[in-house]
């Protein structure tokens, strides 16, 4: 009862900073604030925390986040400091702490924490990725975003061990459900590796519709690199970076994606 009643209380509040977001004049944080002060639940902290990150940075932010995560002992709290320290931060080592704190503090909803590992286990040798992959794969409590981004990780390592067949069935599980740029690129190797000329004609159109020219280049060049074809995904990575491709953190983060990038900036400096 008292649960329902600090959120009918926060509801006129939170009104206001949904319609701020059409009518930007008002602190949106502050009404955040308010509504974290009155509900006490743990999105409305993570909500505080991500608007905290933007509007003053990321020391207040960390405070906010530590001020959340003590308050509900609830991991999402650490999920969404972490993701800025790795996404805005390319700090994994800062992310990891936060992991470690809510497994300190024996949060609740632990589970959460898969995602942010899997985001960082390039980085953090402590987290083991295909490890990751598995236990998000084998729950059914998790949303489906952090199952896509299992399935895209999966199939990532396939290709790196050439394990075309495998690659190529977790590309069509996502697929069926979701339109993505990065299982397309799966498909156009997987087709390649095969020889199937049309197929991979088709799964490079669906490319070019999903992703900007900049991003086509890029996941063909990195398709590339995982066929073999060295010289060829070169050039489609030298073509990419004039497009003006953006390597975020999140794209380095998927498994030989790091390892691509460096390469090729050693063929790029050997060439010099």
């Amino acid at each position: 009862m008292i649960h329902f009643l600090r959120h009918l209380t926060a509801a006129p509040v939170r009104l206001l900073l949904w319609l701020t977001g059409f009518l930007p004049v008002i602190n949106r944080l502050i009404l955040a604030q308010i509504i974290w002060t009155l509900t006490a639940d743990v999105d409305d902290g993570c909500n505080v925390i991500i608007l905290t990150a933007n509007k003053k940075g990321l020391q207040p932010a960390r405070e906010k986040a530590m001020e959340v995560l003590e308050k509900t002992h609830d991991a999402s709290a650490a999920v969404s400091i972490g993701m800025v320290e790795a996404h805005g931060c390319f700090d994994p080592e800062a992310a990891y702490g936060w992991i470690q704190k809510a497994r300190q503090l024996e949060c609740k909803n632990l589970q959460k924490l898969l995602k942010l590992e899997l985001l960082i286990s390039n980085d953090i040798t402590a987290v083991d990725l295909e490890q990751v992959i598995e236990q998000i794969l084998s729950r059914n409590d998790l949303t489906g975003e952090y199952s896509q981004a299992a399935l895209c990780a999966k199939a990532a390592l396939c290709l790196m061990n050439r394990d075309w067949n495998s690659a190529d069935a977790l590309a069509d599980r996502v697929l069926v459900i979701e339109e993505l740029a990065w299982m397309r690129m799966v498909k156009w190797t997987t087709a390649s590796a095969t020889d199937d000329k049309v197929l991979a004609s088709m799964q490079q159109l669906k490319i070019e519709k999903a992703a900007t020219k900049a991003d086509e280049l890029f996941l063909l060049s990195l398709g590339k690199h995982f066929l073999g074809d060295i010289e060829n995904a070169k050039a489609d990575f030298k073509a990419a970076v004039k497009q003006g491709a953006q390597l975020s953190y999140e794209k380095m983060a998927f498994p030989g994606v790091k390892e691509f990038v460096y390469s090729m900036k050693a063929e790029f400096e050997g060439s010099d």
